[in-house]
């Protein structure tokens, strides 16, 4: 009906908002994303809408828990390195 155009404008919302979000200086997650899920929206514009949902959310469990499980957690210092780590750093 005539209310489908609504999701066409809530995809570009999102999109939008990715877009600046990836557009950030440490939003390698909000590119990853972007680049994750075109394909999803790529297949709701021509196919089906009912698509694109499934594959967002997928992609948004899997490549955050991505970015979770990479996220620094702290400094390593390989225990034999020659290089002198500095005292702030062994403190952590």
């Amino acid at each position: 009906g005539y209310l489908g155009c609504l999701f066409f404008v809530a995809l570009g919302y999102l999109f939008k908002t990715l877009w600046a979000a990836a557009n950030q200086p440490n939003g390698t997650v909000a590119q990853i994303l972007y680049i994750q899920i075109t394909t999803s929206a790529m297949r709701a514009a021509t196919h089906q809408t009912v698509d694109f949902l499934p594959g967002f959310i997928y992609s948004v469990i899997f490549i955050g828990a991505i970015a979770f499980y990479a996220k620094e957690r702290g400094v390593f210092v390989a225990p034999f390195s020659r290089v002198d780590a500095p005292a702030q750093l062994l403190s952590k």
